[in-house]
């Protein structure tokens, strides 16, 4: 919609003079940088998007910027700060992180405010347990750790779930836990690849399980960032499975000392 001229009346511009290259044919332009590489889009489409580039990079820092600064603006004009699953399917929010500390931050220096009270349920835990150890999987496959077919990474990522991460939960020590990463990835057909011993055979054994080590290590530092703030006097994470009615009518409930 196109106002009177104003700044402050324009929702946005007419569309029917809009440049060819945006739109759908934008989106296909887009997918032949960013999959097919630049010899595919044309000299003259990518001109434009060399000389455009600097200023989107800039416009998109600046937005950014302004979104951040608007966060941290409605944070402080509050009393308080209420969280509702921060890491919803494991999806952890990075902008609500800051939220947080910012929050944390405000109380730290001793403006007068509630804590923050953040709903994460064990559920939302451990969904991003099991997205991080998927990440963490990513991360050996691209350093060039692991063995198996990509038919076979596709399926682990469809198929794995929390419990199959639990027997390595469960492992006592890292040497432990990264015997049974080994175990699960072997049901994929997925291998890791031992990195060659210095020394003779003697010590192989000894390096494989510096390596298992390694990477019941590596496991053992994959969880959200809610579960650092559980301890924190700043915080209050309600780790029950709520509906947002319940969370809010909870949340209620601290302020009115109910």
């Amino acid at each position: 919609m196109v106002g009177d001229g104003q700044p402050s009346d324009l929702l946005s511009t007419a569309s029917g003079n809009s440049d060819q290259h945006f739109g759908r044919s934008w989106t296909s332009l887009a997918r032949a940088i960013t999959q097919e590489g630049p010899e595919n889009i044309g000299q003259t489409q990518g001109g434009l998007i060399r000389q455009a580039w600097p200023l989107l990079a800039t416009l998109q820092g600046q937005i950014l910027a302004q979104i951040t600064s608007r966060d941290y603006s409605l944070v402080t004009q509050t009393s308080g700060l209420a969280v509702y699953r921060p890491a919803f399917r494991g999806n952890e929010s990075g902008g609500v992180r800051l939220e947080i500390t910012h929050n944390q931050a405000l109380r730290q220096i001793g403006i007068n405010r509630s804590p923050a009270v953040i709903l994460h349920p064990d559920s939302d835990e451990q969904d991003t347990l099991l997205e991080n150890f998927k990440l963490l999987v990513d991360d050996w496959r691209s350093d060039g750790k692991l063995d198996g077919s990509p038919e076979n990474f596709s399926s682990l990522y469809a198929s794995l779930s929390f419990d199959d991460l639990v027997p390595i939960q469960d492992g006592e020590t890292d040497l432990l836990k990264g015997q049974a990463i080994s175990e699960l990835l072997r049901r994929w057909e997925i291998e890791f690849l031992t990195r060659a011993p210095r020394a003779m055979a003697p010590e192989t054994a000894a390096v494989a399980r510096e390596q298992e080590s390694e990477r019941g290590n590596r496991f053992s530092g994959l969880h959200s960032y809610i579960s650092e703030l559980v301890n924190t006097d700043d915080v209050v994470v309600i780790s029950e499975d709520l509906s947002i009615q319940e969370f809010a009518q909870r949340v209620f409930n601290r302020i009115n000392g109910v």
